[in-house]
């Protein structure tokens, strides 16, 4: 967690930014347009070897899309979420979504509707994106209660202390992602896969 102090000195910065837009005419940025600023900002100064982000809302409108360097693109289940901004069809929101690709990229996809994977698979290739599909089905669940599960995938024995069928697909997609990470340049180790699955948390998430 970034200290308070720090974080004042942040928007300062972005508060004078913003404060210039308006001089200029321009429309004040949203509060989420100002913290993804400064958490862009705080990652140049600390000078970041690679940045996690997740999007706010959909993808390719969304404040974190103007990010031009992606080394990897994550999809996870796409659903009728969002349809008042994302569109009406899944495959809509699915364009939407894929709109994080960006030229030699490589994307992570969990295994999408046929109309969702169609979409993906499209702007892939437009982008010359190379495209691996996490299929939750090679994973096996091997123990299971309101607590959590363990599931088994590639060999390998992961617990998770999250209930639900999505939480095993969402595993797969993140190990995807990582073994994707390793092949780039930023390994990590089985065990450290192991522990990130086996003490993630939700704090409040329901």
């Amino acid at each position: 967690n970034i200290k308070k102090e720090r974080l004042a000195q942040l928007f300062t910065k972005v508060k004078a930014a913003c404060e210039k837009l308006v001089a200029q005419g321009k429309a004040h940025p949203t509060r989420f347009e100002v913290e993804t600023a400064a958490a862009f900002l705080w990652f140049y100064e600390e000078k970041c070897d690679i940045a996690l982000l997740e999007v706010g809302m959909g993808g390719n409108l969304d404040a974190t899309n103007i990010i031009k360097n992606t080394l990897l693109a994550v999809l996870v289940s796409i659903s009728m979420d969002h349809m008042s901004f994302l569109g009406n069809t899944l495959s809509q929101i699915a364009e939407k979504k894929a709109g994080i690709i960006k030229d030699g990229c490589h994307v992570v996809t969990a295994m999408q509707k046929p109309e969702a994977m169609r979409v993906i698979r499209e702007i892939c290739k437009i982008h010359n994106a190379e495209c691996t599909v996490a299929d939750a089905f090679d994973a096996q669940v091997i123990q299971e209660s309101c607590l959590g599960q363990t599931i088994q995938y590639c060999g390998e024995d992961y617990e998770i202390p999250l209930a639900g069928v999505y939480q095993k697909e969402n595993a797969v997609v993140a190990l995807n992602a990582l073994k994707v990470l390793d092949e780039l340049g930023f390994p990590t180790a089985a065990e450290q896969k192991k522990e990130g699955l086996r003490t993630v948390n939700w704090n409040g998430r329901f």
